[in-house]
Protein backbone atom coordinates (compact mmCIF):
# COMPACT_ATOMS: atom_id res chain seq x y z
CA UNK A 1 0.00 0.00 0.00
CA UNK A 2 1.20 3.47 -0.94
CA UNK A 3 -0.56 6.27 0.88
CA UNK A 4 -0.13 10.03 0.87
CA UNK A 5 -2.72 11.51 3.20
CA UNK A 6 -3.98 15.09 2.92
CA UNK A 7 -6.68 15.40 5.55
CA UNK A 8 -7.55 18.96 4.53
CA UNK A 9 -8.70 18.13 0.99
CA UNK A 10 -12.06 19.55 -0.06
CA UNK A 11 -12.76 16.74 -2.56
CA UNK A 12 -11.92 13.03 -2.37
CA UNK A 13 -11.84 11.46 -5.83
CA UNK A 14 -12.82 7.78 -5.82
CA UNK A 15 -10.87 6.06 -8.61
CA UNK A 16 -11.32 2.27 -8.78
CA UNK A 17 -8.71 0.68 -11.05
CA UNK A 18 -8.73 -2.78 -12.59
CA UNK A 19 -6.56 -3.61 -15.61
CA UNK A 20 -6.73 -0.09 -17.01
CA UNK A 21 -3.12 0.44 -18.06
CA UNK A 22 -4.12 1.60 -21.56
CA UNK A 23 -6.30 4.42 -20.27
CA UNK A 24 -5.11 5.20 -16.74
CA UNK A 25 -2.37 7.77 -17.51
CA UNK A 26 -4.77 9.98 -19.44
CA UNK A 27 -7.40 9.74 -16.68
CA UNK A 28 -4.87 10.72 -14.00
CA UNK A 29 -3.50 13.59 -16.06
CA UNK A 30 -7.00 14.98 -16.55
CA UNK A 31 -7.47 15.05 -12.78
CA UNK A 32 -4.10 16.57 -11.96
CA UNK A 33 -4.66 19.56 -14.27
CA UNK A 34 -7.99 20.54 -12.71
CA UNK A 35 -8.45 24.29 -12.17
CA UNK A 36 -9.63 23.47 -8.63
CA UNK A 37 -6.59 22.09 -6.80
CA UNK A 38 -7.82 21.12 -3.32
CA UNK A 39 -8.48 17.41 -3.74
CA UNK A 40 -7.09 13.97 -3.01
CA UNK A 41 -7.26 10.95 -5.31
CA UNK A 42 -8.08 7.65 -3.64
CA UNK A 43 -6.88 5.13 -6.23
CA UNK A 44 -7.72 1.55 -5.30
CA UNK A 45 -5.95 -1.05 -7.43
CA UNK A 46 -8.54 -3.82 -7.43
CA UNK A 47 -6.35 -6.82 -8.19
CA UNK A 48 -5.01 -5.63 -11.55
CA UNK A 49 -2.84 -8.11 -13.44
CA UNK A 50 -1.44 -5.56 -15.90
CA UNK A 51 0.76 -2.51 -15.26
CA UNK A 52 -1.95 -0.43 -13.58
CA UNK A 53 -0.32 -0.75 -10.16
CA UNK A 54 3.05 0.45 -11.42
CA UNK A 55 1.43 3.41 -13.18
CA UNK A 56 -0.38 4.42 -9.98
CA UNK A 57 2.82 4.19 -7.93
CA UNK A 58 4.70 6.33 -10.46
CA UNK A 59 2.09 9.09 -10.39
CA UNK A 60 1.81 8.96 -6.58
CA UNK A 61 5.54 9.68 -6.30
CA UNK A 62 5.06 12.77 -8.45
CA UNK A 63 1.99 14.16 -6.67
CA UNK A 64 1.27 13.83 -2.95
CA UNK A 65 -2.47 14.20 -3.53
CA UNK A 66 -2.62 10.64 -4.89
CA UNK A 67 -3.22 7.90 -2.33
CA UNK A 68 -2.75 4.40 -3.75
CA UNK A 69 -4.07 1.17 -2.25
CA UNK A 70 -3.19 -2.26 -3.69
CA UNK A 71 -5.14 -5.39 -2.80
CA UNK A 72 -6.69 -8.55 -4.32
CA UNK A 73 -9.71 -8.13 -6.55
CA UNK A 74 -13.03 -7.69 -4.74
CA UNK A 75 -15.20 -6.04 -7.41
CA UNK A 76 -16.51 -2.55 -8.01
CA UNK A 77 -19.08 -2.23 -5.22
CA UNK A 78 -16.76 -3.25 -2.35
CA UNK A 79 -14.07 -1.03 -3.87
CA UNK A 80 -16.36 2.00 -3.95
CA UNK A 81 -17.45 1.44 -0.34
CA UNK A 82 -13.84 1.04 0.71
CA UNK A 83 -13.06 4.33 -0.99
CA UNK A 84 -15.89 6.03 0.89
CA UNK A 85 -14.39 4.84 4.18
CA UNK A 86 -10.95 6.16 3.19
CA UNK A 87 -12.17 9.57 2.03
CA UNK A 88 -11.15 12.70 3.96
CA UNK A 89 -12.86 15.36 1.86
CA UNK A 90 -16.11 17.22 2.39
CA UNK A 91 -17.21 15.98 -1.03
CA UNK A 92 -16.70 12.74 -2.93
CA UNK A 93 -16.16 12.82 -6.69
CA UNK A 94 -16.47 9.70 -8.83
CA UNK A 95 -14.16 8.99 -11.72
CA UNK A 96 -13.47 5.87 -13.76
CA UNK A 97 -9.97 4.91 -14.80
CA UNK A 98 -10.84 4.97 -18.50
CA UNK A 99 -12.54 8.39 -18.61
CA UNK A 100 -11.25 11.95 -18.98
CA UNK A 101 -12.31 14.86 -16.76
CA UNK A 102 -12.48 18.30 -18.33
CA UNK A 103 -10.18 20.88 -16.66
CA UNK A 104 -12.96 22.94 -15.04
CA UNK A 105 -15.07 19.99 -13.90
CA UNK A 106 -14.52 20.30 -10.12
CA UNK A 107 -14.66 24.09 -10.11
CA UNK A 108 -17.97 24.24 -11.99
CA UNK A 109 -19.60 21.45 -10.01
CA UNK A 110 -18.64 22.91 -6.63
CA UNK A 111 -20.03 26.29 -7.69
CA UNK A 112 -23.30 24.60 -8.70
CA UNK A 113 -23.52 22.66 -5.43
CA UNK A 114 -22.96 25.75 -3.31
CA UNK A 115 -25.37 27.82 -5.42
CA UNK A 116 -28.20 25.27 -5.26
CA UNK A 117 -27.46 23.71 -1.85
CA UNK A 118 -27.84 20.31 -3.54
CA UNK A 119 -26.27 17.10 -2.26
CA UNK A 120 -25.27 15.58 -5.61
CA UNK A 121 -24.16 17.29 -8.81
CA UNK A 122 -23.55 15.73 -12.20
CA UNK A 123 -23.14 17.18 -15.65
CA UNK A 124 -23.28 16.39 -19.33
CA UNK A 125 -20.87 13.75 -20.63
CA UNK A 126 -19.56 13.26 -24.15
CA UNK A 127 -19.12 9.64 -25.22
CA UNK A 128 -16.18 8.55 -27.32
CA UNK A 129 -14.73 5.25 -28.47
CA UNK A 130 -17.32 2.71 -29.66
CA UNK A 131 -20.16 5.26 -29.32
CA UNK A 132 -20.26 8.98 -30.03
CA UNK A 133 -23.04 10.95 -28.36
CA UNK A 134 -23.53 13.69 -25.80
CA UNK A 135 -25.63 12.72 -22.79
CA UNK A 136 -27.39 15.46 -20.81
CA UNK A 137 -29.34 15.09 -17.58
CA UNK A 138 -32.13 17.10 -15.86
CA UNK A 139 -31.06 20.17 -13.92
CA UNK A 140 -33.65 20.37 -11.14
CA UNK A 141 -34.22 17.92 -8.32
CA UNK A 142 -37.87 17.46 -9.34
CA UNK A 143 -36.85 16.62 -12.89
CA UNK A 144 -34.24 14.15 -11.61
CA UNK A 145 -37.05 12.43 -9.69
CA UNK A 146 -38.98 12.02 -12.93
CA UNK A 147 -35.89 10.78 -14.76
CA UNK A 148 -35.44 8.06 -12.14
CA UNK A 149 -38.58 6.40 -13.51
CA UNK A 150 -36.59 5.44 -16.60
CA UNK A 151 -32.92 5.52 -15.68
CA UNK A 152 -30.16 7.30 -13.80
CA UNK A 153 -30.56 11.07 -13.15
CA UNK A 154 -26.80 11.73 -13.10
CA UNK A 155 -23.80 10.19 -14.86
CA UNK A 156 -22.07 8.02 -12.27
CA UNK A 157 -18.42 8.74 -13.24
CA UNK A 158 -19.18 12.48 -13.42
CA UNK A 159 -20.89 13.00 -10.05
CA UNK A 160 -19.81 14.90 -6.94
CA UNK A 161 -21.75 14.39 -3.70
CA UNK A 162 -21.60 15.18 -0.01
CA UNK A 163 -19.45 12.72 1.88
CA UNK A 164 -22.11 12.44 4.59
CA UNK A 165 -24.64 11.27 1.98
CA UNK A 166 -22.27 8.67 0.56
CA UNK A 167 -21.36 7.39 4.03
CA UNK A 168 -25.02 7.17 5.02
CA UNK A 169 -26.26 5.43 1.88
CA UNK A 170 -23.27 3.46 0.58
CA UNK A 171 -23.44 1.13 -2.43
CA UNK A 172 -25.54 -2.03 -2.13
CA UNK A 173 -23.89 -5.27 -3.25
CA UNK A 174 -27.32 -6.73 -4.02
CA UNK A 175 -27.61 -4.31 -6.95
CA UNK A 176 -24.27 -5.10 -8.55
CA UNK A 177 -24.08 -3.73 -12.12
CA UNK A 178 -26.84 -1.21 -11.29
CA UNK A 179 -25.35 -0.01 -8.00
CA UNK A 180 -25.44 3.66 -8.97
CA UNK A 181 -29.09 3.57 -10.07
CA UNK A 182 -30.02 1.97 -6.76
CA UNK A 183 -27.99 4.54 -4.83
CA UNK A 184 -29.55 7.54 -6.61
CA UNK A 185 -33.08 6.21 -6.10
CA UNK A 186 -32.51 5.65 -2.38
CA UNK A 187 -30.89 9.06 -2.10
CA UNK A 188 -33.82 10.81 -3.80
CA UNK A 189 -36.37 8.94 -1.69
CA UNK A 190 -34.42 9.89 1.46
CA UNK A 191 -34.72 13.57 0.59
CA UNK A 192 -31.28 14.28 -0.83
CA UNK A 193 -31.24 16.92 -3.57
CA UNK A 194 -29.88 16.50 -7.11
CA UNK A 195 -28.69 18.94 -9.74
CA UNK A 196 -26.84 18.76 -13.06
CA UNK A 197 -24.77 21.16 -15.09
CA UNK A 198 -25.57 21.71 -18.74
CA UNK A 199 -21.83 21.90 -19.36
CA UNK A 200 -19.91 18.82 -20.49
CA UNK A 201 -17.70 17.85 -17.54
CA UNK A 202 -16.42 14.44 -18.63
CA UNK A 203 -15.44 12.46 -21.72
CA UNK A 204 -16.92 9.00 -21.22
CA UNK A 205 -15.10 6.16 -22.95
CA UNK A 206 -17.33 3.40 -24.37
CA UNK A 207 -15.72 0.03 -25.09
CA UNK A 208 -16.63 -3.66 -24.96
CA UNK A 209 -14.57 -4.42 -21.85
CA UNK A 210 -16.77 -2.21 -19.64
CA UNK A 211 -18.82 -3.86 -16.90
CA UNK A 212 -22.01 -2.38 -18.38
CA UNK A 213 -21.24 -4.08 -21.71
CA UNK A 214 -20.26 -7.46 -20.23
CA UNK A 215 -23.21 -7.80 -17.85
CA UNK A 216 -25.98 -6.12 -19.81
CA UNK A 217 -28.77 -8.62 -19.00
CA UNK A 218 -27.97 -8.63 -15.28
CA UNK A 219 -27.82 -4.85 -15.30
CA UNK A 220 -31.26 -4.67 -16.92
CA UNK A 221 -32.73 -7.03 -14.34
CA UNK A 222 -31.35 -5.01 -11.43
CA UNK A 223 -32.40 -1.75 -13.06
CA UNK A 224 -35.97 -3.02 -13.44
CA UNK A 225 -36.08 -3.70 -9.70
CA UNK A 226 -35.06 -0.10 -9.01
CA UNK A 227 -37.60 1.22 -11.51
CA UNK A 228 -40.41 -0.71 -9.85
CA UNK A 229 -39.40 0.81 -6.51
CA UNK A 230 -39.41 4.34 -7.88
CA UNK A 231 -42.68 4.06 -9.80
CA UNK A 232 -44.26 2.88 -6.55
CA UNK A 233 -42.68 5.75 -4.66
CA UNK A 234 -43.94 8.45 -7.03
CA UNK A 235 -47.42 7.04 -7.61
CA UNK A 236 -48.29 4.63 -4.79
CA UNK A 237 -52.03 4.64 -5.57
CA UNK A 238 -51.45 2.31 -8.53
CA UNK A 239 -50.19 -0.41 -6.22
CA UNK A 240 -47.19 -2.69 -6.18
CA UNK A 241 -48.86 -5.55 -8.07
CA UNK A 242 -49.58 -3.24 -11.00
CA UNK A 243 -45.95 -2.26 -11.24
CA UNK A 244 -44.75 -5.85 -11.03
CA UNK A 245 -46.91 -6.78 -14.03
CA UNK A 246 -46.32 -3.64 -16.10
CA UNK A 247 -42.68 -2.72 -15.52
CA UNK A 248 -41.50 -4.84 -18.46
CA UNK A 249 -44.01 -3.04 -20.67
CA UNK A 250 -42.70 0.34 -19.58
CA UNK A 251 -39.00 -0.40 -19.54
CA UNK A 252 -38.58 -3.01 -22.26
CA UNK A 253 -41.28 -1.93 -24.68
CA UNK A 254 -43.35 -5.12 -24.46
CA UNK A 255 -47.09 -5.17 -24.95
CA UNK A 256 -49.25 -2.79 -26.93
CA UNK A 257 -49.53 0.98 -26.86
CA UNK A 258 -53.11 0.63 -25.65
CA UNK A 259 -51.96 -1.30 -22.58
CA UNK A 260 -49.36 1.35 -21.77
CA UNK A 261 -51.38 4.53 -22.05
CA UNK A 262 -53.71 4.22 -19.01
CA UNK A 263 -50.83 3.82 -16.58
CA UNK A 264 -48.78 6.51 -18.30
CA UNK A 265 -51.65 8.96 -18.01
CA UNK A 266 -52.20 8.11 -14.35
CA UNK A 267 -48.53 8.57 -13.50
CA UNK A 268 -48.56 11.85 -15.46
CA UNK A 269 -51.32 13.07 -13.14
CA UNK A 270 -48.94 12.53 -10.19
CA UNK A 271 -46.25 14.71 -11.79
CA UNK A 272 -45.77 18.45 -11.24
CA UNK A 273 -46.13 20.41 -14.48
CA UNK A 274 -42.47 21.48 -14.49
CA UNK A 275 -41.24 17.91 -15.05
CA UNK A 276 -43.71 16.86 -17.74
CA UNK A 277 -41.10 17.21 -20.51
CA UNK A 278 -38.70 14.86 -18.70
CA UNK A 279 -41.48 12.34 -18.20
CA UNK A 280 -42.58 12.62 -21.83
CA UNK A 281 -39.04 11.96 -23.07
CA UNK A 282 -38.89 8.74 -21.08
CA UNK A 283 -42.32 7.63 -22.33
CA UNK A 284 -41.38 8.49 -25.91
CA UNK A 285 -38.48 6.06 -25.74
CA UNK A 286 -40.93 3.31 -24.76
CA UNK A 287 -43.39 4.18 -27.53
CA UNK A 288 -40.52 4.07 -30.03
CA UNK A 289 -39.74 0.49 -29.02
CA UNK A 290 -43.42 -0.50 -29.18
CA UNK A 291 -43.94 1.26 -32.55
CA UNK A 292 -42.05 -1.43 -34.44
CA UNK A 293 -44.98 -3.81 -33.91
CA UNK A 294 -47.92 -1.58 -32.93
CA UNK A 295 -48.97 1.07 -35.49
CA UNK A 296 -51.20 2.77 -32.91
CA UNK A 297 -48.18 4.00 -30.95
CA UNK A 298 -48.14 7.26 -32.91
CA UNK A 299 -51.73 8.12 -31.94
CA UNK A 300 -51.34 7.13 -28.29
CA UNK A 301 -48.16 9.19 -28.06
CA UNK A 302 -50.09 12.26 -29.29
CA UNK A 303 -52.78 11.52 -26.71
CA UNK A 304 -50.18 11.47 -23.94
CA UNK A 305 -48.48 14.60 -25.24
CA UNK A 306 -51.78 16.54 -25.41
CA UNK A 307 -52.54 15.54 -21.81
CA UNK A 308 -49.25 16.96 -20.56
CA UNK A 309 -48.21 20.53 -19.87
CA UNK A 310 -45.61 20.87 -22.59
CA UNK A 311 -44.81 23.39 -25.30
CA UNK A 312 -41.79 21.49 -26.59
CA UNK A 313 -41.92 21.39 -30.37
CA UNK A 314 -38.92 19.03 -30.28
CA UNK A 315 -40.96 16.49 -28.35
CA UNK A 316 -44.13 16.99 -30.35
CA UNK A 317 -42.76 17.07 -33.87
CA UNK A 318 -39.43 15.29 -33.48
CA UNK A 319 -40.96 12.44 -31.51
CA UNK A 320 -44.04 12.23 -33.72
CA UNK A 321 -41.88 12.13 -36.86
CA UNK A 322 -39.88 9.19 -35.58
CA UNK A 323 -43.00 7.28 -34.48
CA UNK A 324 -44.75 7.95 -37.78
CA UNK A 325 -41.79 6.61 -39.76
CA UNK A 326 -41.48 3.53 -37.57
CA UNK A 327 -45.22 2.90 -37.84
CA UNK A 328 -45.11 2.98 -41.64
CA UNK A 329 -41.72 1.28 -42.00
CA UNK A 330 -41.02 -1.07 -39.04
CA UNK A 331 -37.23 -1.09 -39.41
CA UNK A 332 -35.23 -3.56 -37.40
CA UNK A 333 -33.13 -1.98 -34.59
CA UNK A 334 -29.91 -3.35 -36.10
CA UNK A 335 -30.57 -1.82 -39.53
CA UNK A 336 -28.57 1.15 -40.82
CA UNK A 337 -31.63 3.26 -41.56
CA UNK A 338 -32.90 2.71 -38.00
CA UNK A 339 -29.58 4.09 -36.71
CA UNK A 340 -30.03 7.17 -38.91
CA UNK A 341 -33.55 7.72 -37.59
CA UNK A 342 -32.31 7.36 -34.05
CA UNK A 343 -29.81 10.15 -34.66
CA UNK A 344 -32.62 12.31 -36.04
CA UNK A 345 -34.69 11.55 -32.93
CA UNK A 346 -31.83 12.47 -30.65
CA UNK A 347 -31.23 15.71 -32.53
CA UNK A 348 -34.84 16.86 -32.31
CA UNK A 349 -35.84 15.45 -28.93
CA UNK A 350 -32.86 15.83 -26.66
Amino acid sequence: MTENNDASSMISVLLPVHNAEAYLPLALKSLLVQSFKDFEIIAINDGSTDLSGEILNKYAKRDSRIRVFHRPQRGLVPTLNEGIDLANGQWIARMDADDIALPFRFELQLEQLLRTDADFCGGAVKCFGDTRATLSYPQSNEACGAQLLFGVPVAHPAVIGRIAAFKSLRYDLRFMHAEDYDLWQRAWESGYQFTNLRDIVLYYRVHKKQVSSKYNSEQNRMSDAVRIRHWESLCPDLGGAWFESKVSNYCLGNGSAASLIPGMLEVLSCMPDVVHDVYLRGCLGIFIRVAKRDPRSFFYWLKLYKSAKSNSWQLKFGGSFKLAILTIFPFRPESRIYAVLRKIRDTFVW
